[in-house]
């Protein structure tokens, strides 16, 4: 997929954002804080 950040965050279900903090917090924040950044 070579969609662009800003078409998939708006249109992201509110499972897979549940998705994404679950596994954030069992692998802790610390790798997907310099993702973000």
């Amino acid at each position: 997929a070579v969609w662009p950040s800003c078409d998939i965050w708006p249109t992201a279900p509110l499972e897979n954002l549940r998705t994404m903090v679950e596994t954030v917090q069992k692998y802790g924040a610390e790798k997907w804080a310099r993702r973000r950044v």
